[in-house]
């Protein structure tokens, strides 16, 4: 298979996620019908000139240009690929050398980038077309695997990182405070993607950031995020405690972040089999939840796609699926998975394999193991670590209550595929 092939699957999911034809497609771009489908079932190279135009159709913001321009060398772990604002170029940055000069704060003194970056004015304006970018990126990231939108991010980082050197005023603070949502995304797209290590990087960047613009609401968060890291990589319920615990002693936490930090605590407690002091971080979840008032910037920290009522029913089933529970799960929650998975296909997968869970608990066998087989042969698993890990506890509550079956063996089997 050629490099080309994975991302033609991409453009594939990318035009059927926009309702569009192939021909629909090749009549915005100004090409042949049959380039596109040559293009999206790899027997044809994507040009920088297509994947700069379906970067436009499909609102990716460079993901498109940064993934063809990695392919056409070969060596997609090794380089990031830079599209500077508002020029058809795309630099190639050696990724060793891009990671030691973000944690240096020096990406401005990379090769090329520094005479890129020297073209352009550190304006409001420009602060608005980044954060344009970051938006389009971030919507990618719910159609698509962590690892295709991963490079156009740190691509973004690196024009913030060298531009920033010469801004002033407001435009610094808000440059400041992009890289520090862009480093938070990374981290997130890096835990997805099963890179702990640099999900954990970009978390420290994220504080550091946040720090130096003094948004201490993102600095709170970034303990938050560590806590949820301690859970979905290292599996530790006493280190997820551990690091929500001073986002909720501290007096100037908004109270969202404190209930976010609760939550967290509430699942620490639900996977150490404790359910009075889950019970009571739930109602703490609850209290702080209802006293947040969402009026400031602080509300856009952390989980904000979701109403407070499905947020609070979605954290009361995890713990209940996490304490060996099951009816309430599949009686409240169940009848609000669409809705509350439907802004992204990998909350969608995470949250459809506790369901599986919950049914297993509940001795309802045959529907867990059918939630779990839609979850990986919809290829859920594949693509998010955070699915795997409740596929893991799902299944092996499976193995353990019901030993020899093989259907469960088999997507064991499948399970084991996917997770390298």
């Amino acid at each position: 298979m050629n490099s080309y092939n994975g991302i033609g699957g991409l453009l594939r999911h990318l035009r059927r996620g926009s309702g569009m034809t192939l021909a629909a497609v090749a009549s915005r771009v100004g090409c042949a019908v049959s380039q596109i489908s040559q293009v999206e079932t790899g027997t044809r190279s994507l040009k920088p000139w297509l994947a700069e135009s379906l970067d436009v159709v499909y609102g990716t913001a460079g993901m498109i240009s940064a993934l063809a321009a990695e392919a056409e060398i070969g060596s997609v772990e090794e380089v990031v690929a830079v599209r500077i604002p508002g020029e058809n170029t795309t630099l190639m940055l050696s990724r060793r050398q891009f990671l030691t000069a973000i944690g240096l704060g020096a990406a401005g003194a990379l090769p090329g980038l520094k005479e890129a970056v020297g073209r352009l004015t550190p304006t409001a304006e420009l602060v608005d077309e980044l954060r344009d970018s970051f938006a389009q990126l971030r919507n990618a990231a719910r159609l698509t695997a962590p690892t295709h939108v991963i490079p156009a991010l740190m691509g973004q980082v690196a024009i913030i990182d060298a531009v920033r050197h010469s801004s002033t005023g407001e435009v610094r603070v808000n440059l400041d405070r992009l890289q520090a949502r862009l480093a938070e995304t990374l981290s997130w797209m890096c835990e997805e993607a099963g890179d702990g290590s640099a999900a954990l990087f970009w978390i420290d960047r994220t504080s550091e950031w946040a720090a130096r613009s003094a948004w201490t609401a993102m600095s709170h968060y970034t303990s938050i995020r560590r806590s949820m890291l301690a859970l979905s990589t290292a599996g530790f319920a006493p280190a997820a405690i551990d690091h929500a615990r001073p986002v909720l002693a501290s007096t100037g936490a908004p109270h969202r972040l404190k209930a976010l930090a609760a939550k967290q605590v509430a699942f620490g407690n639900a996977l150490l089999g404790l359910p009075d002091a889950t019970q009571y971080a739930l109602d703490l979840t609850a209290r702080h939840l209802e006293a947040s008032d969402g009026s400031d910037q602080n509300s856009t920290v952390g989980q904000t796609s979701l109403p407070t009522d499905d947020l609070l029913l979605m954290f009361r089933a995890t713990c209940d699926v996490y304490l060996g529970g099951g009816p309430l799960t599949i009686a409240e929650f169940e009848p609000r998975l669409h809705a509350i998975s439907a802004a992204s296909a990998r909350s969608g997968a995470i949250n459809t394999a506790k369901l599986a869970r919950a049914y297993a608990s509940a001795g309802d066998v045959d529907r867990a193991c059918r939630l779990a087989a839609d979850v990986l042969d919809g290829g859920g698993a594949t693509e998010s670590r955070s699915t795997r890990v409740e596929l893991v506890r799902a299944l092996t509550l499976i193995r353990t209550r019901w030993p020899g079956r093989e259907e469960t063996a088999e997507l064991s089997r499948k399970l084991e595929s996917v997770s390298g």
